[in-house]
């Protein structure tokens, strides 16, 4: 009897070894499906990031452009003239700010 009971055992043993390792198998392809959508989706949006950036450079080169031929005269807006105002009060506080350092260097290369 004792036999029939360890046959019977290892039988079962063998059955479920077999079924968990389909088990983990399966498992095994699934995360590596979703791992390799996530690599694809993170490739995706480096890339994306990147196109936004080139944009974003594009769009600055534009706006230097733009600036310069406003503040020339070459052309005008006038939905772009209170812009160019800002710009100019900006570079002003700009042009304080290095004269103040300026001086506060001077006055320490003096000492």
């Amino acid at each position: 009897m004792d036999k029939i009971d360890i046959k019977n055992f290892l039988k079962q043993t063998e059955e479920k070894m077999t079924e968990l390792s389909g088990k983990a198998s399966e498992i095994a392809k699934a995360f590596g499906k979703s791992t390799s959508d996530l690599s694809k989706e993170g490739m995706l949006k480096i890339e994306q990031l990147t196109l936004e950036h080139e944009r974003n450079k594009r769009v600055s080169k534009l706006g230097e452009k733009t600036y310069k031929l406003l503040k020339s005269g070459k052309i005008k807006h006038a939905s772009l003239s209170d812009l160019v105002k800002e710009i100019k009060e900006v570079e002003n506080k700009i042009r304080g700010k290095k004269i103040s350092a300026s001086k506060i260097k001077t006055k320490k290369n003096k000492k």
